[in-house]
């Protein structure tokens, strides 16, 4: 990795900051078993957004193939 690259457990707190700041919700879900590679998907939406439409296309930001649980950078 390089120097100048932040990983993935800092992208995904620096979304969370920005959503926190602007009052939405972050949601992380496991890819399709279907598809390949697997890996999590973000969602940010409005919150009060119902639960089906929150898994649109338009609400997802990233998309992570590994998510650790500490800094790696």
């Amino acid at each position: 990795m390089s120097e100048l690259t932040l990983c993935n457990h800092c992208k995904l707190h620096d979304i969370k900051r920005r959503a926190r700041e602007n009052g939405k919700l972050v949601v992380l879900r496991a890819t399709s078993e279907k598809a390949f590679p697997l890996g999590q998907d973000v969602f940010v939406s409005p919150k009060g957004t119902e639960y089906s439409k929150r898994f649109q296309s338009k609400y997802r930001v990233a998309w992570f193939m590994e998510l650790t649980d500490h800094c790696v950078c």
